[in-house]
């Protein structure tokens, strides 16, 4: 019992140092959910796409990829992406269609994710879908955290320091309902694939497909 309360309220608690992000293969994994569910040989909007990951693995399966962030590419996965504009999504109007835009981990960071799906609406093709990722704040975790009295950001994870939003599997999917989409399929992570049991306590990301309506 002890160990048990050393590691929820213990160090795993502390701040980690930032880490470079990397595809992650394991077929459980919100990377790998998230390119499977855009499939290949599409046009597809990457917004947050990082050092470029998950776009590199996109152009591989025959995606053409343009990307969006506020960081620059990897110079490695550069020649995966299309277009690319080192910018503030939130600032910045794309024109074009696509078959898929991807939003993974990135409209908790937003000042106003709401008005950002609002605008995507006009760059979904027929047909088009959104693929999100977004993390799960009421996680057993961070529950057992907040009851001992506990909230503190960290550099990486669901209290993530540079989070402006927090959701619930019931405000994330409200957020996409709210501004124009109707969830067609939902995944989630979680510890060795237990999320399914019960989601909204469980897991620790939600993966959404949406079409515009």
């Amino acid at each position: 019992m002890a160990c048990l309360v050393f590691f929820i309220f213990g160090k795993q608690y502390k701040g980690m140092p930032k880490r470079k992000y990397e595809f992650d293969p394991n077929p459980l994994s919100t990377h790998a959910r998230v390119a499977r569910l855009v499939g290949g040989n599409k046009t597809v909007l990457d917004i947050g796409c990082a050092g470029g990951y998950i776009g590199a693995q996109l152009a591989q399966a025959g995606c053409t990829v343009d990307g969006i962030d506020l960081d620059s590419l990897e110079p490695g996965n550069r020649k995966a992406y299309r277009k690319f504009w080192k910018a503030d999504v939130e600032k910045l109007s794309v024109k074009g269609k696509y078959d898929v835009v991807i939003l993974a981990d990135i409209l908790e960071h937003l000042r106003e994710p709401g008005a950002l799906l609002k605008k995507l609406g006009a760059n979904l093709k027929a047909g088009g879908h959104l693929v999100v990722s977004i993390p799960n704040v009421a996680n057993w975790k961070t529950r057992l955290h907040l009851l001992s009295g506990n909230w503190r950001y960290r550099e990486t994870g669901i209290l993530d320091r540079t989070h402006l939003k927090f959701y619930t599997r019931a405000s994330a999917r409200a957020l996409l309902e709210s501004n124009g989409y109707k969830i067609e399929h939902e995944e989630w992570t979680g510890f060795l694939g237990s999320a399914w049991m019960w989601p909204s306590l469980l897991a620790f990301q939600f993966i959404f497909k949406a079409a515009k309506v």
